[in-house]
């Protein structure tokens, strides 16, 4: 082959290469833009992906703070009624709860959970989640 030819080749390899990155983060952006995945990096469950599940599959759920978290020292880490575009929580569902109430639970000694945020109004709810893949265990 002569190098002419080689560098034609490289570079059409190159720009195959960067069309597939390119389709690849535009695929990316538009499934977490629809929030059909997720990523947790809290401690509090296990570290990883999440895709959204019917509630019936669900394991986790996603939420926001309310007002009657307002003035707790875990108030602005979260999104909340004053920050609603900040970082919404991602809990395990307990086993308690009703058609309007979910139970979260963490197994974090410090993770926020229904112990201390009450259980959460199914309203509050911004969506369902099932791990897809994860840490295995929250630290």
């Amino acid at each position: 082959m002569h190098r002419l030819e080689l560098i034609k080749r490289q570079a059409g390899l190159a720009r195959e290469t960067l069309l597939f990155c390119a389709a690849i983060a535009a695929l990316a952006f538009l499934v977490v833009s629809l929030n059909l995945i997720t990523f947790n990096s809290s401690p509090s469950v296990p570290i990883g992906l999440y895709r959204a599940a019917h509630p019936d599959r669900a394991t986790y759920v996603s939420f926001c703070l309310n007002e009657q978290h307002r003035g707790q020292a875990f108030y602005a880490r979260a999104c909340n009624p004053d920050q609603p575009k900040g970082t919404p929580l991602i809990k395990r569902i307990g086993p308690n709860g009703d058609d309007n109430f979910i139970e979260v639970i963490s197994t974090h000694p410090k993770g926020l959970d229904s112990k201390l945020l009450g259980y959460i109004p199914a309203a509050d709810i911004l969506n369902f989640w099932v791990p897809l893949w994860t840490s295995g265990r929250a630290r």
